[in-house]
């Protein structure tokens, strides 16, 4: 890397380092509320009135103030910014008028200063983005030039005023001003789910006039679980131990350190005992059509279930032989007779019988039954009989006529429950497993420990450490008004745990879920959690309420929902299950058709084509979304899920070859050769001095071997030559680099659609050769 940067001199365009415009879409932002309120008695005006203000002025200030959004292929951009600053200004104008305060001015970088009928203050500093910035330095108490302007106001007013942040891409009032919102905590298990949570909390409060408060949501604990555990930390960082600032893997990089830590265990024992025990258990292969060995399938379950569970490694390695204790309870008692003596003896008695009858040409399961005494007999006298094969000599059997001669056999494999080898095998390998997960622990923990980082289970373990300690409790306790989770079904044991304490300190706790909705039990959620809660609510001095109403779902749907799910579950009364569904549709609507495909894969890929073709033909009726009519099926109507992105594929050639067009994700078109070799000559018209692809052009437009270009151009370079003309001009000339040169001096008038359509189809772009070179 360094010869291809230096010696080569081989660098990306300058271009690509170009900060973003949030600094213009600020400046356009404070004009328009500058100009806004210069107007009389702009600050009693109706919603209405300041968005045709607005409507009205837009245009003109983004020519005075922001001419370049006026520039070709910044259209989206100007009309993004249109859209959102709308809201932005509607809902900053409802929060002053909410707030009934006479506006007052403040030069220099506060932006708004107000002023309350009771002789307070509050200071707005208007940002076009940053929430998390600004929000942290609210909460690090670094908010500087806030503070030099609220020591100001202090001075004049003995008062010291509120101080905000007001985000105008969100819009968000960051705020220290009290009683808003301090005391509430929202969690939900998905990042749209939360936003999708907080917005509903926003619209309800407009919906009842309440705008100080939806503008202020932001203050407010709204969050997936993960990120209230990190605010928490961050706020109790010293009570925990930990930085203030923490370093925090998302699930892909835990994962990946995750599987490191394991296989580092896996390579550095010593396994050969656990992999003779895997193979008689049967654990030592994955099943057809997967990919997972089960014993190392297992060890990360356990893994997984242990972090969910917050069960240190020194508890973890006692829970093999508690584990082995439970399972072989259901065993029968270790038998006292040698039954692989009396079964080697028992084959020996049977096979010379079935191997004349099979060498006469007996029926085909005889000879099947030979086979299966033959290696039982050689796996035997190897001490590597399975247990599966214990089982099929135990059900299996030849011909009619044979089946008194292999009785002895049959009944002593049934004894193998009571095999004192098995009875061994099960515990020495919960215990080596349970061992290595320990192993496991202790090395992931000791690898984030050295990177200074930390996971997502170990901040809800962290929080649920400290969560007793009396600082926080107090403080927690005083400021809690309400913890309300979302998704309750998806909890894990762990969560559980921290939602009941923060529930004890919270003057109201709400869950909301849905067993059956229970979709993150790869996640180590546990519908059975929400069961167990529901039947201790007495204990817990809280009440059920049930939403028995469905608004969105087709009415047929959740018929055939409620008697899916009826007896599903067992622990829950047919009436807490059933919904009333709400929607209301025309009668002759079908909701649900069931399909029955024989054959193979591809028989039944043409089935569900066929299907399709004919629903279309047949222009099957279903009720249109927006005007709730029945309508024809339209092509767009129809989506297809599949297992695999490989099916999917599969799929969409054979709805092709029947003229139905389909819609699919093309994984990595960006990265085949083809596209890399288009964006290198876009990155080239656009910057001369783009090196890196101009080599992506030789070695791609001519296939050239990377040694005999990179010679040459470090020949051209010690000859003193221009390192952004090389390949553009002289002997060596490249006919694609002369056609890019030539379209340069039109690239002021292009928009990146044509920049791109002239790229394609200049001549000489495309490589002379048939096909692109492998490198």
């Amino acid at each position: 890397q360094w010869a291809l940067a230096y010696p080569a001199q081989l660098k990306p365009s300058v271009l690509l380092d170009l900060p973003g415009d949030f600094q213009l879409l600020g400046n356009l932002a404070h004009r328009t509320v500058e100009q806004f309120y210069h107007q009389p008695d702009a600050i009693g005006w109706p919603v209405e009135r300041v968005r045709e203000w607005f409507d009205a002025h837009c245009e003109r200030i983004i020519e005075e103030e922001g001419a370049v959004l006026l520039m070709r292929g910044r259209r989206a951009d100007r009309e993004a910014f249109r859209l959102r600053f709308r809201r932005s200004l509607t809902e900053l104008h409802q929060l002053l008028q909410a707030a009934a305060t006479p506006l007052g001015t403040l030069k220099g970088t506060s932006d708004l200063l107000l002023s309350f009928a009771d002789g307070g203050h509050a200071i707005i500093d208007m940002k076009w983005a940053g929430n998390r910035k600004y929000r942290g330095k609210l909460m690090e108490q670094s908010h500087t030039q806030l503070a030099i302007y609220a020591r100001l106001i202090e001075q004049n007013s003995s008062n010291w005023p509120a101080v905000s942040y007001f985000i105008l891409s969100q819009p968000e009032l960051l705020t220290t001003a009290a009683n808003v919102f301090p005391g509430v905590i929202a969690t939900s298990f998905t990042n749209k789910s939360a936003a999708e949570l907080r917005e509903r909390v926003r619209a309800h409060l407009i919906g009842k006039g309440r705008y100080t408060l939806a503008t202020a949501i932001g203050q407010s604990r709204i969050g997936t679980v993960n990120s209230i555990c990190g605010n928490l930390l961050a706020r109790f960082a010293f009570e925990a131990g930990l930085p203030p600032e923490q370093q925090v893997l998302d699930e892909a990089r835990a994962g990946l350190l995750l599987s490191e830590s394991m296989d580092e265990v896996i390579e550095g024992q010593t396994l050969t005992q656990l992999l003779t025990i895997v193979r008689r258990l049967g654990l030592a292969d994955p099943p057809f059509g997967q990919d997972r060995i089960p014993w190392k399938r297992a060890l990360e379950d356990v893994v997984s279930q242990a972090r969910a569970n917050a069960i240190d490694p020194d508890r973890l390695r006692l829970s093999g032989d508690r584990n082995a204790d439970a399972l072989l309870e259901f065993f029968p008692p270790p038998s006292g007779r040698d039954l692989d003596a009396a079964l080697r003896a028992a084959i020996e008695v049977a096979l010379p019988p079935i191997r004349r009858k099979a060498a006469e040409g007996g029926p085909k399961n005889t000879a099947n039954y030979l086979e299966l005494l033959e290696r039982a007999a050689r796996d035997l006298d190897a001490g590597e009989l399975g247990w599966a094969q214990w089982n099929a000599l135990a059900s299996r059997e030849p011909q009619a006529a044979l089946r008194p001669v292999v009785q002895a056999v049959k009944e002593l494999a049934a004894c193998n429950a009571a095999h004192p080898t098995l009875h061994q095998d099960i515990r020495v390998y919960l215990r080596t497993i349970f061992k290595l997960a320990a192993d496991v622990l202790e090395i992931y923990r000791a690898r984030k420990r050295q990177l200074g980082v930390i996971d997502f289970t170990d901040q809800e373990r962290e929080l649920l450490n400290i969560i007793d300690l009396p600082a926080v409790a107090e403080t927690l306790r005083e400021e809690l008004d309400l913890v309300m989770v979302d998704e309750f079904q998806d909890t894990s044991p762990i969560q559980l745990a921290l939602f009941l304490k923060l529930g004890r300190l919270a003057k109201h706790v709400v869950w909301v879920g849905d067993v059956k909705q229970a979709i993150y039990g790869f996640r180590d959620g546990d519908a059975r959690l929400m069961t167990a809660v529901l039947g201790k609510l007495g204990e817990l001095r809280g009440e059920k309420e049930v939403l028995r109403y469905s608004w969105r779902s087709r009415p047929s749907l959740v018929a055939l929902v409620n008697e899916l799910f009826a007896d599903a579950f067992p622990d829950l009364s047919r009436v807490d299950l059933e919904l009333q569904p709400r929607r209301v549709e025309p009668a002759a609507a079908v909701a649900l058709e069931d399909w029955q495909l024989g054959g193979n894969a591809t028989g039944q890929q043409h089935g569900i084509a066929a299907g399709i073709a004919a629903l279309i033909a047949e222009r099957t009726l279903v009720v249109d979304r927006d005007t709730n009519e029945l309508r024809p099926l339209r092509r767009g109507d129809i989506a297809i899920l599949a297992k695999s992105n490989h099916t999917v594929r599969e799929l969409a050639a054979v709805l092709r070859s029947r003229n139905i067009a389909a819609a699919t994700a093309q994984p990595g078109l960006l990265q085949c050769p083809e596209i890399v070799l288009a964006l290198a000559c876009l990155r080239r018209l656009n910057d001369e001095r783009d090196t890196i692809a101009t080599a992506e052009i030789v070695s791609l437009a001519d296939c050239e071997d990377p040694d005999r270009w990179l010679a040459e151009r470090l020949a051209w370079l010690d000859a003193g030559a221009s390192a952004d003309a090389w390949r553009e001009q002289g002997d060596d000339a490249l006919p694609i680099f002369r056609a890019i040169r030539a379209l340069r001096a039109h690239k002021p008038l292009l928009s990146p659609r044509e920049a791109v359509e002239l790229v394609s189809a200049r001549p000489m772009t495309l490589p002379p050769c048939q096909d692109f070179c492998s490198g």
